[in-house]
């Protein structure tokens, strides 16, 4: 699946057969919203990774 924009630029999703159904309709509305507002995203910091691993130090995954 490919979404272009008027922009010059496209992204394309490889489509996995061990994707998720729910993860591939996550994902393909973050990419139309960045399509729409590009502006909209903000760059991932160290202090926003250290937020998240304080939060998820406790968090036991079975």
């Amino acid at each position: 699946m490919t979404y272009k924009s008027s922009k010059n630029y496209s992204i394309n999703l490889a489509k996995d057969e061990s994707e998720s159904f729910t993860l591939s309709l996550f994902l393909n509305i973050l990419i139309k919203k960045v399509i729409k507002e590009p502006t909209s995203l903000v760059p991932y910091t160290e202090e926003m990774s250290s937020e998240i691993s304080d939060l998820l130090s406790d968090v036991t995954i079975e």
